[in-house]
Parts: structure tokens; sequence; C-alpha cells
């Protein structure tokens, strides 16, 4: 029985209260007690590693010191 319920969790551990995954708009904290609300101050972030820094971008988009840039098309490789 969960006594322990984490606003945002999507799936729980199964031998413990933490929480092992937050639902979209969340992202989990370390110790996986919490699951926070994505901050909206990353232009293009997919994934916040903590509520000041991007972990992952949408495409086009790269992770650059934890913000997200756009990658350039004269870079782009094409049929990769």
């Amino acid at each position: 029985m969960r006594n322990v319920l984490v606003e945002g969790c999507k799936t729980y551990q199964l031998t413990s209260q933490l929480c092992e995954e937050c639902e979209k708009e969340y992202f989990l904290r370390e110790d996986k007690k919490k699951c926070i609300k994505n901050p909206t101050g990353v232009s293009n972030c997919r994934v916040y590693q903590t509520d000041k820094s991007c972990k992952e971008c949408i495409a086009p988009y790269y992770l650059s010191n934890t913000e997200c840039k756009k990658v350039e098309t004269a870079n782009l490789v094409t049929l990769c």
C-alpha cells in the first residue's frame, strides 16, 4: 500500500515510496522524493535537469551548457 503520494509522479518504485518517473510536465528531483513542475525559462527545452537548466532539447536544437541552441542548416548532415 502506498502511503506517500508524490504530486506529478507517473511511476513509483515497486519497493519504496519513491517516484521513478514523473508526468510529462514535471522533472524528477535527484532524491526521487518530488516531481517539480517544469519551468518555462529555457527556450526549446524538452526535459529539464533542474529548475534552471535543460537536459534535453527539442529538435532541431542541441544542448550546449544546459541551454538549447538551434542547429544551423549548414551543419546538418543529409541522408544520415
